[in-house]
């Protein structure tokens, strides 16, 4: 610091009244000290910066634009790698229309995605409340008040395929021959209305068999 102080004293000396502003200080500083500008090494530091576990998303975005410095990096850059980061099922919810342009709205969606009122299974994790998951979408044999059912953990919030089974043998896995369509969500119980106290399934999202 001192050295820095001594620096400017002695080149403030030479410089004519008119160029002894603030501005003027800040401009040399960032000459003199200040990163130099790489941009594809900030961007090399942009895809190496992981999201730690605990580290909030806000805290996440504030690490990245941390890691670019001055350099002027495109957004999207910064985006491809917050979705990176995240957990698929929010990944897909985040890039629902309407799209984030930037890193902060996308930031701002996650969160209001991660909230325990709208999402039931993160909400059960919070109080520790106990919920049946799954790494992957793979059904699961179960009785069910009508017969044998078939369900995905996590998924639809118990609710399965009845399996109607021909000469009323009930077999684990088997196929049903008089299935009806039906629609699973990703989140347990579709998105909670705080008005009318109820979950409601989004509009229009039908399960396609991954997310």
């Amino acid at each position: 610091m001192e050295n820095a102080a001594k620096w400017w004293v002695d080149m403030d000396r030479r410089l004519p009244e008119r160029k002894r502003t603030w501005t003027s200080l800040k401009k040399a500083l960032l000459r003199r000290y200040g990163e130099k500008l790489d941009k594809s090494t900030a961007e090399w530091r942009v895809s190496m910066r992981r999201m730690m576990p605990g580290e909030t998303y806000a805290d996440f975005a504030a690490g990245l634009r941390d890691v670019v410095g001055r350099n002027r990096v495109r957004e999207r850059v910064l985006l491809a790698q917050f979705y990176r980061c995240l957990d698929k099922t929010t990944r897909k919810l985040v890039k629902q229309a309407p799209k984030p342009t930037t890193l902060e709205e996308a930031v701002e969606k996650a969160t209001e995605i991660d909230d325990p009122m709208d999402n039931v299974a993160q909400g059960m994790i919070n109080i520790g409340q106990a919920w049946a998951t799954a790494p992957s979408r793979y059904v699961i044999p179960m009785d069910g008040t009508m017969g044998q059912t078939n369900v995905i953990p996590g998924i639809a919030s118990g609710f399965g395929v009845a399996m109607i089974m021909s000469g009323g043998t009930e077999t684990a896995g088997a196929a049903s021959t008089d299935v009806q369509a039906i629609a699973l969500f990703t989140n347990p119980q579709g998105i909670y209305n705080k008005y009318s106290g109820t979950w409601e399934p989004p509009p229009g999202h039908l399960w396609n068999g991954k997310y």
